[in-house]
């Protein structure tokens, strides 16, 4: 298949900190908010690699489950593009090992680290960055949780559930802030919000 580069377009973040002159300093961040769904992905694939549609679906689908048996055993899953990894967490505070329990600790999250082959691919197609100029405040509007927890309440009654296309939308955040808050919401000790996956999404409902 034919490399076709092109440029990626970025904005700049500003972030608490400061610079020597007393200014905020800024991180660059790809500017592209939509993100590409598993059907999507399929379809390209079937299109431009030959392959049967459906296929990539299937083969993830099965990965997915084999890779969730090894990760719950404690291993780490190695694969072309980076590595898998279970991150547990202590449910309370633990001043003494012989106080731990196995009901004191709880999958947190599920880590993923790319690989330098993986980033060698990702460089083959990227031709260089683009500034495009404007700013992504999600971090300001983050900081605004009375306002975030409005607008949910309000997606809540309008919809019955909030995705994170329509959290975005609603709040200004982009795709990956909404999907990070709406995602803290659904953890910790008195969680508001229960993630559910329905189709190629996941929908958020009232716990």
């Amino acid at each position: 298949m034919q490399i076709v580069r092109e440029d990626m377009p970025f904005k700049l973040q500003p972030t608490p900190a400061v610079g020597k002159d007393g200014k905020k300093l800024f991180f660059a961040q790809p500017a592209q908010k939509d993100s590409v769904s598993l059907r999507m992905l399929d379809d390209y694939c079937a299109q431009q690699y030959h392959m049967s549609r459906g296929e990539l679906t299937r083969a993830l689908e099965v990965f997915m489950q084999a890779s969730g048996e090894f990760l719950a055993r404690g291993y780490r899953v190695e694969t072309p593009f980076g590595t898998y990894a279970p991150i547990l967490k202590l449910k309370r505070e633990i001043t003494s090992p012989d106080d731990v329990t196995g009901d004191d600790v709880h999958l947190d999250a599920i880590e993923f680290r790319g690989n330098q082959e993986y980033l060698e691919e990702v460089k083959r197609w990227l031709a260089g960055f683009k500034y495009v100029g404007g700013f992504d405040n999600s971090l300001e509007l983050m900081a605004d949780v009375e306002s975030l927890k409005k607008d949910l309440r309000e997606c809540l009654k309008s919809h019955g559930h909030v995705t994170v296309r329509i959290f975005a939308s609603k709040t200004k955040l982009s795709t990956y802030a909404a999907r990070k808050q709406l995602d803290a919401w659904t953890k910790g000790d008195s969680p508001c919000l229960l993630k559910t996956k329905m189709g190629q999404q996941y929908i958020y409902t009232e716990v």
